[in-house]
């Protein structure tokens, strides 16, 4: 999906929020174009084996800590994922970098992989950065099923699979009730979309 059709359909997902100036869609937005598909000049790309483009990737987050325990800038802590849900769903961070490298790959002619371990640690920062600064939102309080089915039921939030596996989402913007969803807090949305 090339970055005009995501910030269509970001743009979209988040239309009643427009006229709310609020920190959480301003944080949403500014990290829609760190995930382009551009390869920049130096990037590691590493054919084939996840399991060595996962390596590469705990070594560029290796190093970014010990940088920023140097630089004593408090850009460490980030890198916890303190505010990140995956334990919610039995998951690792060995599982969420994978998905950073999987978002990063490109497929080969002969159906192998090749992972692009920088792009992947650049939206990872970018996701990491967001997490620490506006993430606390996912954890407190705790996420639970019940609220946030009920809260995506109200916002008619479907999702599917394409032909290639991808996650897709939408409204069904003329089902829903108008009246309830304003009384939705910014941080419900929030919950239920990341959920």
């Amino acid at each position: 999906m090339d970055n005009r059709t995501w910030r269509r359909m970001f743009s979209a997902l988040w239309a009643f929020d427009v006229t709310s100036p609020d920190r959480y869609f301003t944080k949403h937005v500014q990290l829609v174009p760190s995930t382009d598909r551009k390869i920049a000049e130096g990037d590691l790309i590493i054919p084939g084996d996840i399991s060595v483009a996962l390596d590469h990737l705990y070594g560029l987050v290796h190093q970014e800590r010990i940088d920023a325990v140097e630089l004593r800038n408090g850009n460490a802590a980030k890198w916890q994922f303190r505010n990140s849900i995956h334990i919610t769903f039995d998951k690792t961070l060995d599982d969420i970098f994978r998905l950073f490298l999987d978002w990063s790959a490109v497929e080969t002619d002969d159906g192998g992989k090749l992972f692009n371990v920088s792009m992947a640690f650049r939206r990872l920062n970018a996701y990491a950065d967001w997490l620490e600064q506006e993430g606390s939102v996912l954890v407190d309080p705790p996420m639970n099923i019940g609220d946030i089915m009920k809260t995506l039921d109200l916002m008619k939030f479907s999702f599917s699979h394409d032909k290639h596996g991808r996650l897709v989402g939408w409204h069904a913007i003329s089902d829903v009730d108008m009246a309830e969803y304003a009384k939705l807090s910014i941080e419900d949305k929030i919950r239920a979309f990341t959920w």
